[in-house]
């Protein structure tokens, strides 16, 4: 049998965050504010080209089940390598997984959207 200490994972998650985010505001306004704009492309479904775009249409093409996952996975996997790919790919599959782990565990009665503060 497995336990999961899922108040652990939830207090990690959020300092995960919250360290971020003071990571972002040391690194400057200039960096913030580009991070933001790229959080918004995101969000809004318009990531930038290049790169970011390959990786934001690999996560959609896992999130809908597309056939491009592959091309796209290998594509990523030869510029960036194997462990760049399977982080991708764990990112895109835990996102969708831990909210769906703590409903199952009767730890929250639904899921809301958190707004992102940077």
């Amino acid at each position: 049998e497995i336990e999961f200490d899922v108040e652990a994972i939830t207090e990690t998650i959020h300092q995960n965050f919250a360290n971020t985010q003071a990571r972002i505001r040391q690194s400057g306004d200039e960096y913030s504010q580009r991070l933001d704009r790229t959080f918004e492309a995101f969000l809004s479904g318009n990531p930038p080209e290049g790169d970011l775009k390959m990786a934001f249409d690999f996560g959609q093409a896992i999130a809908t089940q597309s056939p491009d996952a592959f091309a796209l996975g290998d594509a990523i996997e030869a510029k960036y390598g194997r462990p760049t790919r399977l982080e991708l790919a764990m990112t895109a599959a835990i996102v969708r997984a831990y909210p769906a782990m703590k409903r199952g565990l009767g730890l929250t009665k639904s899921c809301s959207i958190t707004k992102l503060e940077i």
